[in-house]
């Protein structure tokens, strides 16, 4: 019978949520995509769908039901915060944007699969386990230019994509393997009814480095095993973890290779990426304390999750880290009654809401701390 009764008042908030038609086309048309502006981001370190860069200054991706509950809950509440990215509209079926992105990514997936041939490539290479003789297929075309497989007529758009795959394999190999791995495993989940315009956050840094933290410990139901999710290492202890990371595209590492460091190895990554700029690590502690005052003043729903994003330009020594939240995650599995009462209950004492989530935020700030002594 309790449980029933969780299950009356969750469903009553969903229901009141899914009442309010927040219109978040409003402004779209002032951006109106060019087919020959699309092009691929390929500075990506997680995620599980691939961005379109349109004009530098913004991103395309596909979203779904619960970024665009969160997008409906920031224009509800007319939240514009620079700790944000900035959001230019909704892309819906039937629109000329909408078909213009739908062409691009049937382009993609022929260009990938002609590479793919093109470089004497198994699809089934294209996998974690097979990261060195994906590597090593890659180099035998390069070291043979006349073995038969250069005759291969890629689209001309592509010309350029093809030339800055190969550069990363020069700077960065294991770059080069990801961006295989996620399209390949990937690309299908960029197809999708609704896309979004985003601000692009690193379109005027040089020599970009990117670390994007997952902040959170909530218990949450997985989706795979309708079990609650076990963490692991420093994400357990702190609620933070790593889900990427690219410095100046010559080091990198997925989110594969960090989902289960312990506090050593969690404070080893960040003095690697900071590589003791001090004054980036301030910033980014300046930052991070502004937003916990942020998210005190202006969210009236429970934050479960969220993904931190930071970037700094390593081609200047005075460089300001950009640290922006995105991926909220504002609603739990619904199976996960015990914590989604929560909602009902959070006007008995609406300043501890978030509360669980600000101590994930403190304890980062405290390890930036402890690196920058």
């Amino acid at each position: 019978m309790e449980n029933d009764s969780i299950k009356k008042k969750y469903n009553g908030i969903n229901n009141n949520l899914n009442k309010e038609k927040i219109d978040l086309n409003e402004g779209i048309e002032l951006i109106d995509i060019i087919p020959e502006n699309l092009s691929l981001y390929l500075n990506m370190i997680g995620g599980h769908s691939f961005f379109v860069v349109y004009s530098k200054k913004y991103l395309i991706k596909s979203i779904g039901d619960k970024e665009i509950k969160f997008y409906e809950f920031i224009k509800k509440n007319n939240i514009n915060s620079e700790h944000l990215p900035h959001f230019y509209g909704l892309i819906e079926k039937n629109t000329k944007q909408y078909k213009y992105i739908i062409n691009y990514k049937t382009k993609c997936d022929l260009f990938f699969k002609n590479m793919v041939k093109y470089f004497n490539i198994k699809l089934e290479d294209i996998d974690i386990e097979n990261e060195q003789l994906f590597h090593k297929k890659f180099d035998d075309f390069i070291n043979e230019k006349n073995n038969g497989n250069n005759n291969i007529v890629l689209e001309k758009s592509f010309d350029l994509l093809k030339e800055e795959l190969i550069k990363i394999k020069k700077d960065c190999p294991k770059k080069l393997f990801w961006i295989f791995y996620w399209y390949i495993k990937w690309q299908k989940e960029f197809i999708s009814d609704k896309y979004i315009i985003i601000q692009n956050l690193e379109y005027e840094i040089i020599f970009p480095s990117i670390i994007d933290i997952k902040l959170g410990n909530e218990k949450k139901i997985s989706k795979e095993t309708g079990k609650v999710k076990i963490f692991k290492g420093v994400y357990e202890s702190l609620g933070c973890r790593i889900m990427g990371i690219s410095s100046n595209n010559l080091y990198f590492k997925s989110r594969y290779e960090t989902k289960e460091l312990n506090e050593n190895e969690f404070n080893n990554e960040l003095l690697l990426f900071f590589a003791n700029k001090k004054n980036i690590i301030n910033s980014v502690i300046n930052e991070l304390q502004d937003i916990i005052k942020f998210v005190q003043n202006n969210f009236s729903m429970k934050i479960y999750f969220c993904s931190l994003l930071i970037f700094y330009d390593n081609s200047k020594d005075n460089s300001k880290a950009i640290v922006k939240l995105i991926d909220f995650d504002l609603t739990n599995n619904a199976k996960d009654l015990k914590n989604d009462i929560c909602l009902v209950n959070q006007g008995k004492d609406e300043n501890m809401k978030n509360n669980g989530f600000i101590n994930c935020m403190d304890n980062l700030i405290g390890i930036l701390r402890n690196i920058n002594k």
